[in-house]
């Protein structure tokens, strides 16, 4: 993936902006880590984190699809991983650990 730069720092708004761009790039049943989007945007993988959480919809009311960015493991937050699940059957992401984690080294995109 490739993007314009965020200085360390830069207002949430902007790296909002930047994920509601970039997030919808990954196909459906490819995953990206939060370092990964760091990486990209030039900022640390909790900032993306935070970011993430308070995303929303994009200014259009689609959904930014959050599922598709996970941490290094494959996982998500307790909380969203039901929510998650149904979304990676329906996109045929693949799962292992009896479905707890994503498959890293089959679904990871290096777009």
């Amino acid at each position: 993936m490739t993007a314009n730069r965020i200085p360390r720092g830069e207002a949430a708004p902007r790296l909002h902006d930047e994920l509601r761009e970039l997030v919808p790039l990954i196909p459906p049943g490819r995953v990206v880590t939060y370092g990964d989007l760091a990486d990209d945007l030039g900022t640390g993988p909790r900032q993306i984190g935070r970011a993430m959480a308070g995303l929303g919809d994009d200014p259009n009311g689609q959904a930014v699809p959050w599922w598709r960015v996970v941490n290094a493991r494959g996982e998500l937050p307790p909380d969203l991983w039901e929510r998650a699940r149904r979304e990676y059957a329906r996109e045929g992401t693949p799962l292992i650990d009896s479905g707890e984690r994503v498959a890293m080294r089959r679904a990871r995109w290096a777009g």
